[in-house]
């Protein structure tokens, strides 16, 4: 029996809801910021009156109750109640949306240079809601399966942005999340920004109105006089404030999550006893660079430092609640990059060699094969296959195979080394990207019209969730 599965869905979903995590994560630390700051302010002030400290408590805790929710809801959008709090959160860029819409109404009798900040905001507001309400949508109408693959695995280190990983290690841990803590703040800030364009100009405006309160002959000279300081900060401060932080928060990030696979790969290379996740592929393709999806503006702006994706970054990030991930290194490499951590038999027969991959496959939880026409794959193929190794055993097409053509021999040659029958589905329909053999025997099938970064994130987490035990 074969399952297909379009792989490619849940890719698309999880591209889709990076700007809904986003956005939830940063406003939730942004007013927790500003909750926590305020009540140490009231209960300075107003040491001698708890009852005007409880005034101000209780009102906001349902607002931080609600973004709790809010947030939860994206991380892990499985649940019924979750699924009631995307539908909520599908009112919040209308209401973003319809608010900026009235400003620049009132403001069109005052002449261009209100105008054009206020349509400044209401098509940068727009933009976000449309991207926040695109990505909640989609959370909103994915099946449970999509959903459940789209779930963060950890929610702690989701609400910060940090991989799973970040859960899992123990040496380096607490620089790595401060890391990842300060780039949460800066993305929080950059939120707080656009709740302030949104907000400012109503200020400056009334402010105008109230300074020109003259006669109508003389208060279109008098509001164009009040309109320079709103003109250059709404089209220069401000988007300044609202990239900047964005921008300087990924480079943060960039460097928690290198902290965070630097560490990972050490804490493997100690951890001789737990079965580990077996990495294989061609050494000419050490890492395994997968293309990034076509982003959408504001994806772009919050993926840009991400310059390339590999899949042995992935496997450790995502994977090592599971287990430590291995690989044998390419002979002859000096510095090992960052990811899984590579076991070097630097001068060794094929005798040896083999004997190593036969030893690391035969003790892994899991086995992650980049299929390929080498030779040394071709070898691990067979080997898989004739030591009964292929119920634990994913089978990856690399991302140069995504061509009916190429994909078509790619599993052919795997069929022939293995005896497992993908080729005939690869030969029709989307691309085969992957295939694993479930507990029941059956063929499980991933296809995809993309072969981008999400879309192995999301066959990854299917076979890992689905073939190997609970961490």
């Amino acid at each position: 029996m074969v399952t297909t599965i379009r792989v490619d869905r849940v890719g698309r979903l999880l591209d889709l809801a990076v700007v809904p995590r986003w956005l939830t994560r940063s406003f939730l630390l942004g007013i927790a910021l500003y909750f926590v700051g305020a009540l140490g302010a009231t209960a300075i002030w107003y040491a001698d009156r708890p009852q005007v400290f409880a005034t101000f408590v209780l009102p906001h805790l349902p607002i931080i109750a609600i973004a709790v929710w809010m947030a939860v809801s994206v991380l892990r959008p499985a649940g019924w109640l979750a699924r009631i709090g995307i539908a909520v959160l599908l009112l919040v860029p209308l209401a973003w949306t319809a608010s900026a819409a009235l400003a620049l109404a009132a403001r069109i009798p005052a002449g261009w240079l209100w105008i054009v900040p206020a349509a400044f905001r209401l098509v940068f507001l727009a933009w976000l809601g449309v991207e926040l309400f695109v990505g909640t949508l989609a959370l909103l109408r994915a099946s449970r399966a999509e959903a459940a693959l789209a779930a963060e695995p950890r929610l702690g280190a989701a609400l910060m942005g940090a991989p799973p990983a970040l859960a899992e290690i123990a040496a380096g841990r607490a620089g790595a999340r401060a890391l990842f803590l300060l780039a949460a703040l800066m993305f929080a800030f950059a939120v707080l920004q656009a709740f302030a364009l949104n907000i400012s100009p109503d200020v400056t405006w009334q402010a105008a109105i109230a300074a020109c309160d003259v006669p109508d002959a003389a208060k279109a000279a008098c509001l164009a006089a009040n309109a320079q300081g709103e003109l250059f900060g709404q089209l220069v401060v401000w988007p300044l404030g609202f990239a900047g932080p964005i921008v300087i928060a990924r480079w943060i990030e960039a460097r928690a999550r290198r902290r965070v696979r630097d560490t990972a790969a050490a804490a493997m290379a100690r951890n001789t006893t737990a079965a580990p996740i077996l990495f294989l592929r061609a050494f000419r393709n050490d890492q395994v660079a997968l293309p990034a999806s076509r982003p959408s503006p504001m994806r772009w702006l919050l993926q840009r430092t991400r310059k390339q994706h590999y899949l042995d970054h992935m496997l450790v990030e995502e994977f090592a609640i599971y287990g430590p991930t291995v690989a044998l290194g390419r002979p002859g490499q000096e510095v090992p990059p960052f990811g899984v951590w590579r076991d070097y038999l630097h001068d060794a027969t094929d005798a040896v060699w083999q004997a190593e991959v036969a030893r690391l496959a035969q003790a892994a939880r899991a086995v992650v094969m980049v299929a390929d026409d080498g030779r040394g794959v071709a070898w691990e193929l067979e080997h898989l296959a004739a030591a009964n190794l292929l119920h634990k055993t994913l089978f990856v097409a690399p991302p140069d195979c995504a061509e009916q053509a190429a994909n078509a021999r790619l599993w052919q040659s795997v069929e022939a080394a293995t005896g497992l029958a993908a080729a005939s589905a690869a030969a029709s329909g989307p691309a085969v990207l992957a295939m694993f053999r479930a507990a029941d025997g059956s063929l499980q099938l991933a296809t995809s019209e993309r072969f981008v970064a999400s879309d192995y994130l999301a066959v990854l987490r299917w076979f890992i969730r689905a073939g190997a035990p609970a961490p």
